[in-house]
C-alpha cells in the first residue's frame, strides 16, 4: 500500500466484496469520500477499488486515502472512494477493513442481486425472476428473500438466546416472588403474638399493614439496588451480544427492577393483609 509501512511481522489484510455500480445507492449508504463505481469502471479501464472507513483509519489515519494505490489479489488498484462502515455478516460484528471491487473488473460465478422497490417486495419477486430468465435462461435464482428477513436470520442466535433468557427470567421472577412471600409469611407467623398485643392495645389494621409491609419494602429496596448494580456490571460483559440495547439503556435496566419490585410488594401484601385480620384473642393465645 502506498504511504503505509507495515511492521516486520505485520500482514495487512481486509475483507473483499465485489459490487456493481449503484450498490450503495440501492442500500441508501452515502459515500464518505470520493466517488462510487460507475459503468465506466470496466475491464478496459484502469483498475480501481473502494475501501471502507475502518480500512482508511487503520492504514492511513488522519490522511485522505483517495488517489492512493493498494495491492489487491496481486494487482495494484487506485482508491476512488471511501464508504462508511456497515455490518456485513453479523449484527454484532466489530468494524473491520473492507475492500470493494467493481464486478466488471472482477467477475464472480455467483452474485447477490438487490432490488429496491416502493411496493411490497414479495410482489416484485416474480417479475425479477422473469427478467433474469430473459437475460439467461440457464442462470439459477434461489434464496429470494427480503432484506428484513435476511436481518432476522442474521439475528437468530441473539433472538434464540433472548428467548431462553426470557424463560429463565420468568422462572427467576416466580422463584423470587415465592421466596419473598415465604420470608414475609414466616416473619408474620413468628410475630403473631406481638401483632395481637399491638391490636389489643389499640393498633389499627393500617398500622399493622404498615409494620409488616415496612420489612418487605426494605428487602425489596435493598434487592433492587443490588440487582441494578449487578445489571450494570453484567451489561458491560454482555455488550458485544446486545443488539439495539445499550449498556446504559434506562428502560432495559429500570424496567425489570420495577417489575420485580411490584411482584415483591404484591407478595408482601398478602401476608400483611392476613396479619391485619388476626383476632387479638387468638393471637394472645398463640404459642
Amino acid at each position: 500500500m502506498e504511504g503505509y509501512s507495515p511492521e516486520p511481522d505485520e500482514r495487512p489484510w481486509s475483507y473483499l466484496l465485489t459490487i456493481s455500480p449503484a450498490y450503495f445507492q440501492t442500500l441508501e449508504i452515502p459515500i464518505a469520500r470520493g466517488r462510487d463505481f460507475g459503468i465506466q469502471d470496466d475491464d478496459q479501464r484502469p483498475l480501481v477499488v473502494m475501501i471502507n472507513e475502518p480500512f482508511a483509519e487503520r492504514y492511513w489515519p488522519g490522511r485522505d486515502p483517495v488517489g492512493r494505490r493498494v495491492r489487491v489479489l496481486g494487482q495494484w488498484r487506485t482508491i476512488v472512494g471511501v464508504a462508511p462502515w456497515f455490518m456485513m455478516r453479523r449484527l454484532n460484528e466489530p468494524p473491520a477493513p473492507l475492500v470493494f471491487l467493481p464486478v466488471a473488473q472482477l467477475p464472480r460465478s455467483y452474485m447477490t442481486l438487490m432490488v429496491r422497490t416502493i411496493h411490497d417486495p414479495t410482489d416484485l419477486a416474480p417479475a425479477v425472476r422473469r427478467i433474469i430468465q430473459e437475460i439467461d435462461p440457464q442462470l439459477p435464482l434461489h434464496a429470494v428473500r427480503t432484506l428484513e428477513r435476511q436481518v432476522e436470520g442474521a439475528a437468530f442466535p441473539q433472538r434464540a438466546a433472548a428467548s431462553m433468557l426470557s424463560v429463565f427470567g420468568a422462572l427467576a421472577l416466580a422463584l423470587a416472588a415465592v421466596g419473598t412471600y415465604g420470608v414475609v409469611a414466616y416473619n408474620v407467623a413468628q410475630r403473631t403474638r406481638e401483632l395481637g398485643i399491638r391490636m389489643a392495645l389499640g393498633a389499627e389494621p393500617k398500622h399493622i399493614l404498615r409494620l409488616v409491609m415496612g420489612g418487605g419494602v426494605w428487602m425489596v429496596g435493598l434487592g433492587g439496588v443490588l440487582g441494578l448494580t449487578g445489571a450494570l456490571v453484567v451489561a458491560r460483559l454482555l455488550e458485544p451480544y446486545l443488539i439495539g440495547v445499550g449498556t446504559t439503556d434506562v428502560a432495559a435496566l429500570v424496567g425489570p427492577v420495577l417489575l420485580l419490585s411490584v411482584a415483591a410488594l404484591v407478595t408482601c401484601y398478602l401476608p400483611a393483609h392476613r396479619a391485619m385480620r388476626v383476632d387479638p384473642n387468638i393471637a394472645l393465645r398463640h404459642e
